[in-house]
């Protein structure tokens, strides 16, 4: 698999991992965009935003998902890539976790963009999110697929969403670890090699406090 896990940055804040992104994918088979984050209300405005992002890179070739069941009956081998968007990352995960898609996921060898919630879901947990996503579906299994070394994963790190998540992360990292990261940052996992797009800052929850970390030292760290 390669995996793209970005900070909720779009356009020019993300644009060498996206390039990249569209340099390692087959351009005859079209991209798969999975919104099912948003409210079903914004699908629409989901489409035009995905169209004009794709454009940035040349490509229009793709097709989008609205509902979970409608995902579990793709064959997601007839796609170059599967893009997940933003939006409230419990509704994603659990809309995932219905007819097995969270499974088909798992077993999946291609190529993946995630931004923001779409990033979150492949940490160790979701609820690092916690203060900044509502948990209204009463979703009960928050494990994501936790491709990041044990790392959960929160996303649009600035000092105001600092300041509003620092003292939960502390507590929540006595027993987890979280890497927080600002939208120009994308994490790319590839097999047992992971490299970071980007460098701004980013902050690693662990053991209780927290530091901030240069994109210089992020291999030895992650």
């Amino acid at each position: 698999m390669r995996l793209y896990l970005c900070g909720g940055g779009c356009g020019e804040q993300i644009r060498s991992a996206f390039i990249d992104f569209a340099e390692n994918i087959d351009k005859t088979k079209p991209i798969l965009y999975i919104p099912l984050a948003m409210n079903n209300s914004k699908y629409d405005g989901c489409y035009k935003w995905f169209k004009e992002e794709l454009k940035t890179v040349d490509l229009s070739n793709f097709e989008m998902v609205q509902s979970s069941y409608e995902l579990s009956k793709k064959d997601l081998s007839q796609y170059s890539a599967i893009f997940i968007g933003g939006g409230n990352t419990y509704k994603l995960l659990g809309e995932l976790k219905e007819y097995k898609n969270f499974e088909k996921f798992k077993n999946y060898d291609g190529v993946i963009f995630g931004g923001s919630a779409g990033a979150i879901i492949f940490g160790k947990n979701i609820d690092s999110c916690k203060l900044e996503d509502s948990n209204d579906i009463g979703l009960k299994d928050t494990s994501g697929f936790n491709y990041l070394n044990n790392y959960s994963i929160l996303c649009h790190l600035d000092e105001k969403h600092f300041e509003k998540n620092k003292d939960y992360l502390k507590e929540y990292a006595k027993n987890n670890k979280v890497i927080y990261l600002p939208e120009e940052d994308v994490i790319l996992i590839t097999g047992d090699n992971v490299g970071l797009f980007g460098k701004k800052e980013f902050v690693i929850f662990k053991d209780g406090n927290y530091e901030y970390h240069n994109f210089i030292d992020f291999n030895e760290i992650i």
